[in-house]
């Protein structure tokens, strides 16, 4: 059996509940999410387990909420980028601004929790895991 697809969730403070029902939605679906305040423990590096997670993602879904990303989500997704990893923009404002940095790319559409399961099998079909219904 194969390793389950990981992801890593860039994410502003503002939509830190929306990245915690995406993580167990995709958790659910067999993606192995990778979210800060579930993996971070007193006394590590912030910096150094971010890279190292973003190294070993196959994959890095930022969170869009109302407003431009912060500078955080902005630093995590120019990092996928120049490592050749797959950026997958979700949208869960509708006056969210993505900027420049993901506007050649096609994104979810997800209203708050409302959509989050349904912005969860998106998400898990681009990086390739499969529900065991078929889909």
């Amino acid at each position: 059996m194969s390793e389950p697809k990981k992801v890593f969730l860039s994410y502003a403070q503002s939509d830190s509940e929306f990245a915690s029902e995406l993580a167990d939605q995709l958790a659910k679906l067999g993606v192995q999410p990778w979210l800060d305040k579930n993996e971070l423990k007193p006394g590590d590096s912030w910096a150094e387990q971010i890279k190292a997670a973003l190294g070993s993602s196959d994959a890095v879904v930022v969170v869009a909420g109302g407003g431009k990303p912060s500078a955080n989500v902005l630093v995590e997704a120019g990092a996928a980028l120049s490592q050749g990893i797959k950026l997958i923009p979700i949208l869960i404002d509708a006056d969210a601004e993505v900027g420049s940095i993901f506007s050649d790319r096609p994104q979810v559409q997800a209203v708050r929790e409302s959509k989050v399961e349904q912005a969860a099998k998106e998400i898990a079909e681009i990086v390739g895991e499969r529900q065991s219904d078929g889909h």
